[in-house]
């Protein structure tokens, strides 16, 4: 019967509509409170038989009575099953039928006043339905129902309280029915009762999470909603743990490359953290994935969280376990009691996880175990034994983890290594490299990991050196071409408006193809090959003051990154962070150039500084302003790399110029001389392309990059 849904959908003729005789909501209501569902199926299935033109308020109170008894668990078995799935064919085409005929003016006063309220209903109840195993409906089923439903709200949406609205939209995301017409009249109704103070709670929660889950970024209704963190306080509209979860999770999902909202984020944790206690062990791990997936972390937050979840390890289910794992990893937090209980739990835990674990999960696990340096090998031996037995269904996006995680835990066996060689040289030519690593655990990785595992036999070194053409030939060769391209395209003749466009251009399309192969980071070796090949690369004695310049600075800030203050941490037994975060990444910059414009010579000296992530409180000069829409950042990354060390060095360097220059843009003005710019930790390849828009924009300035 189920099959057979979607024809009858197909067949669906509107045709001259008589009006009905009686409305039997009441009745309906009353059944249902005093029968069982069973009873009640047989009820609405004889009512739509005697009186097929039965109303909307009839026909969306039996719907919405049937989705609450299946989803309290009331029904069951494949015969009730078959019953209800017949009276949903019934109903839905009879609510097809009102849907169709709603906005015309010949419309039957017959058939009902259709109000907001049951447009809702029917979307809630069917989405509810389709969560229900035994009834096997699909999406698909409901695409002739929810059109004419789309149809019939998008006039009515001025008319949408908070909760019909934010019911609407979660059925249409939980079905997969999507009309963006939809979508769009109602993320304006949302602004508006945002503006209002008439949307709070589980109603914003239902229309964020709709938007995130059809992926519509929708930029002006997230704006709108960070525009007002209030919405996290219980001030004007209860909010749970789970309000709060699925409004971050909605922002991190659909915007999490942006990074963009960060007091939003404050905010939402700011609420959470004297909430925790509350809230169950999934949200615990989805709370701090919003976080992690922009690669953001609120120390509060993370250290509260790390306490909240000990003593309930076992409690998280196995994807739950390794998204908190991941998350943690993912920002470096490491707090030595709940990585124990939960390594403890990994071996010899009642769920036994190393068994029951998809090859996704365990490879969270490991990556997240070998990320905070836990030292435990026979933790990290059960690990690498189970993904090996899954390897078959790994994705090719966590191969590059695995094969990092395996080589840092010193298990990656020459075995494992043949076999990660077998599947990467399998790929077809022309998508090679596509997905086999979110960020810097992709390709980069595979190659570290499986060089010393492939050094053994004639064949294993053939398989090496295969994987390395094929990365040179398919990654590294065209992203080299391009960066070049991109510090050449202002050679050619034009005045400096069309140079700039022509930069433009090639830096587009050097974020479609970074995007597109989700490449972030080259590792140190290819790093320093492609600076190299784009003329920046230039160690030399003067690496040594700049080294020391760093170490000093890092004795005394805040901004430090040395093990002894990581390890001051750990022997406290207090969270703390490992690893390299972006925000800890330090540049030493000195220059020495020379200005020449029509208006005037100067000479710009800068003997050494220490520049730090962030753009400070030059945010607000005109001439740091002018030189970040010069030197841009590649957009199409995990989070926001604006305010890398690297950028923000750049940026000094064009600010003073422009200042000395007397003007806001790169105009006639030639700039010569040198550049010295060192790092304590190889470069991302947007701050990479950042240095080649330097280098393009500068043509007869001398640039010297080197980093630890």
């Amino acid at each position: 019967m189920v099959d057979g849904l979607g024809s009858l959908y197909g067949t669906f003729k509107p045709a001259a509509r008589l009006p009905p005789r009686s409305a039997p909501h009441l009745a309906f209501v009353q059944a249902y409170e005093q029968g069982d569902l069973a009873d009640f199926i047989r009820m609405v299935q004889k009512s739509l038989q005697e009186e097929p033109e039965m109303g909307v308020v009839s026909a969306t109170t039996a719907l919405h009575r049937l989705a609450r008894g299946w989803s309290s668990g009331n029904g069951v078995g494949a015969e009730l099953a078959s019953a209800t799935v017949e009276v949903l064919v019934l109903l839905s085409h009879r609510l097809a039928d009102i849907f169709r005929y709603a906005n015309s003016p010949s419309s039957l006063s017959g058939l009902g006043e259709l109000q907001p309220r049951h447009v809702a209903i029917t979307a809630w109840s069917f989405a509810t339905l389709q969560r229900c195993p035994a009834l096997k409906l699909r999406g698909e089923h409901f695409t002739a129902l929810f059109r004419p439903l789309a149809e019939a709200a998008v006039p009515r949406i001025p008319d949408f309280d908070g909760q019909s609205l934010g019911n609407l939209l979660w059925g249409c995301a939980v079905t997969r029915q999507v009309n963006r017409r939809l979508f769009f009249v109602a993320s304006r109704r949302t602004r508006e009762l945002l503006a209002s103070q008439e949307l709070g709670g589980q109603n914003l929660s239902n229309i964020l999470w709709s938007f995130s889950q059809v992926r519509l970024p929708n930029h002006a209704l997230f704006q709108e909603v960070a525009r007002h963190p209030q919405v996290f306080d219980d001030d004007t509209h209860k909010v749970s743990s789970q309000h709060i979860t699925n409004i971050l999770w909605a922002f991190s999902r659909i915007h999490g490359k942006l990074g963009m909202f960060r007091s939003f984020f404050d905010a939402g944790a700011e609420a959470a953290i004297p909430k925790l206690g509350t809230f169950k062990t999934q949200e615990l791990a989805n709370l701090l994935w919003t976080f992690a997936n922009q690669t953001m972390y609120h120390e509060d937050l993370f250290a509260a969280v790390a306490e909240h979840a000990k003593g309930r390890i076992a409690e998280f289910d196995n994807f739950d376990l390794s998204q908190l794992l991941w998350s943690f990893a993912k920002v470096w937090w490491r707090d030595a009691n709940l990585l124990g209980e939960a390594a403890q739990d990994m071996l010899f835990g009642p769920k036994n996880r190393l068994k029951r674990m998809c090859a996704q999960d365990l490879g969270c696990v490991l990556w997240a175990f070998a990320m905070l340096q836990w030292p435990d090998d026979a933790l990290f031996q059960a690990l690498a034994r189970a993904v090996r037995e899954q390897f078959g269904t790994l994705k090719p996006l966590d191969i590059g983890n695995v094969a990092w995680a395996l080589a840092m835990s010193s298990q990656m066996d020459v075995s494992t290594a043949r076999m990660i060689a077998d599947h990467a040289l399998r790929q077809p030519g022309d998508s090679f490299g596509h997905d086999f690593g979110a960020t810097a655990e992709g390709w980069v990785h595979v190659l570290s990991g499986l060089e010393e595992p492939l050094s053994g036999t004639v064949e294993d070194r053939e398989k090496w050196e295969a994987l390395k053409a094929r990365f040179n030939a398919a990654i590294f060769a065209p992203l080299c071409e391009k960066l070049q391209r991109l510090r050449r395209v202002t050679e050619a003749e034009g005045d400096t408006a069309q140079r700039m466009m022509d930069m433009r251009q090639e830096l587009g399309l050097v974020e479609a193809w970074v995007g597109d192969l989700q490449l972030e980071h080259l590792g140190p070796e290819y790093s320093e090959l492609l600076a190299s090949r784009c003329g920046l690369w230039s160690p030399g004695e003067w690496t040594t003051g700049a080294r020391n310049a760093l170490e000093a600075f890092e004795k005394t800030s805040s901004q430090c990154t040395s093990p002894e203050r990581m390890q001051d941490g750990a022997q406290r037994g207090k969270s703390y962070r490992v690893g390299l975060h972006q925000s800890k990444v330090l540049a030493w910059l000195s220059y020495d150039l020379q200005l020449r414009s029509p208006g005037s010579n100067a000479e710009l000296s800068e003997p050494g500084q220490v520049v730090s992530y962030g753009r400070a409180e030059r945010d607000f000069c005109p001439h740091w302003q002018a030189a970040e829409k010069l030197l841009l950042p590649l957009a199409s990354t995990s989070h926001s790399r604006g305010g890398h060390a690297e950028r923000v060095a750049m940026l000094q360097v064009f600010a003073h110029a422009l200042r000395c220059a007397g003007h806001s843009g790169p105009g006639d003005a030639e700039l010569t001389g040198d550049v010295w710019l060192f790092v304590s930790h190889w470069p991302c390849i947007s701050c990479l392309a950042v240095l080649c828009q330097a280098t393009a924009l500068a043509r007869s300035v001398r640039f010297h990059l080197c980093w630890d």
